[in-house]
């Protein structure tokens, strides 16, 4: 879908509930859960995200012995972090 429909969605909601903050948020998860397409349009730019804290909460926070190795390996979101402070300091400099 077009962002655009997302955007009227969000204002349509921030109308009706008067810009309350909490208000609006509630109204637009009550609307996602009864229409996927605007569900998947506020989803799917946190995606990569969301998956990895799925990952991380129930592979690597297991309690299984099969999980418990996975902990031992290399955690590619600290990787991921490593480099983006990196780059960040370079830009600095």
């Amino acid at each position: 879908m077009a962002k655009s429909f997302l955007s009227s969605k969000i204002k349509e909601a921030v109308e009706k509930t008067g810009g309350d903050l909490k208000k609006t948020q509630k109204l637009l998860m009550a609307w996602a859960l009864r229409d996927n397409a605007l569900l998947l349009d506020m989803v799917k730019p946190h995606l990569k995200a969301i998956t990895a804290v799925l990952i991380e909460k129930n592979v690597m926070g297991g309690k299984s012995e099969d999980n418990a190795s996975y902990k031992h390996r290399e955690n590619p979101f600290e990787r991921r972090k490593a480099r983006c402070s990196s780059s960040a300091r370079k830009d600095e400099e």
